[in-house]
């Protein structure tokens, strides 16, 4: 089998469909709680089965949306719309309609009427560029003014990684906090560039599963799904004398968990996102230069951290 690909979620709850009991009773198979027990389910095995995306959030009114698939921040960063570049002859009226009512959401919005040669990064040795398509026209969004944002406490407890770049900082104008999907500001609108570590999902927004060498991963979700929809279906009283059952799958499921962690730590994600088809959450969407991103641990009884770049930023100005 080759190494790292990857099971669509309809091909494994078409598997689940298809067996014994749930093909008699595929009312009790839910899609949609499948695909939920799924995705926990893979957040518990950690970055062993995660990859690192990169997403700009729009704050409104202090608050924004998380990207689907968030587990753990690695680096934030408050920055400024700097100006949005768009082919000649490109509408701009429907340019700047789309961008404020579905993607910046700021009135700070600059139009430009040539496409600028934003890959030229002589010009400009920091700056983060978001791409994205309205049909087969490419708009490019340029951000400047960067900042690292400190973090609350609720998110360095639950939500940051232990890499985080933003561990170390400690006085920012900027500041964030993450509980459960939303993102917590401490100022009311802005913008904020996101490096994260996250599970693979399909362009649908739907998890997907690597295929470990040994199969165990796949394995034991299959008990773990069978063994939550039988808990469901006698707790509702949907189906009756089904304890043999739930027992078998939850022994199986407990059995198969350690083979599932041994197994996908010897994943190559970036073997299983070339699969996916795209090594970010979408293909080509940031185009990154804020110099050499680095961070230095100075031991003086604890570990500080301090942070450097390459170019004329420098983090150390606030």
């Amino acid at each position: 089998m080759e190494a790292n690909t990857y099971t669509p979620l309809d091909e494994f709850i078409a598997d689940i469909t298809a067996s014994n009991y749930f093909k008699d009773n595929p009312h009790l198979v839910d899609e949609a709680s499948i695909a939920r027990w799924v995705f926990l389910e893979l957040k518990r095995f950690g970055r062993a089965v995660m990859g690192q995306y990169e997403e700009v959030v729009h704050v409104s009114n202090y608050r924004a949306n998380l990207p689907e698939n968030f587990s753990s921040l690695n680096l934030a960063i408050y920055c400024d719309v700097d100006f949005v570049s768009y082919p000649a002859g490109t509408d701009p009226i429907r340019v700047q309609s789309r961008l404020i009512g579905e993607r910046i959401t700021t009135p700070e919005v600059t139009l430009c009427e040539e496409c600028l040669p934003i890959e030229d990064t002589t010009q400009c040795s920091e700056r983060i560029v978001e791409n994205f398509y309205m049909d087969a026209t490419k708009v490019s969004v340029a951000y400047k003014n960067f900042q690292y944002v400190t973090l609350g406490k609720d998110l360095i407890r639950s939500s940051c990684a232990s890499d985080c770049a933003n561990r170390g900082i400690k006085d920012s104008p900027y500041s964030i906090n993450i509980k459960g999907t939303t993102l917590y500001s401490t100022f009311k609108e802005g913008t904020v560039y996101m490096r994260y570590y996250g599970l693979p999902m399909s362009e649908e927004c739907l998890p997907v599963i690597p295929k470990t060498q040994n199969g165990f991963l796949e394995q034991y979700l299959e008990y773990n799904v069978k063994r939550r929809i039988l808990e469901d279906a006698m707790m509702s009283g949907d189906t009756t004398n089904k304890q043999f059952m739930f027992q078998f799958y939850l022994k199986k499921e407990e059995e198969l968990l350690n083979s599932a962690k041994s197994d996908v730590s010897n994943l190559d994600m970036l073997s299983l996102f070339r699969a996916i088809g795209r090594n970010r959450k979408r293909m080509n969407k940031y185009n990154i230069r804020l110099g050499a991103i680095r961070s230095n641990y100075v031991e003086s009884g604890l570990h500080n951290t301090r942070f450097n770049t390459v170019g004329q930023w420098n983090a150390n100005n606030f």
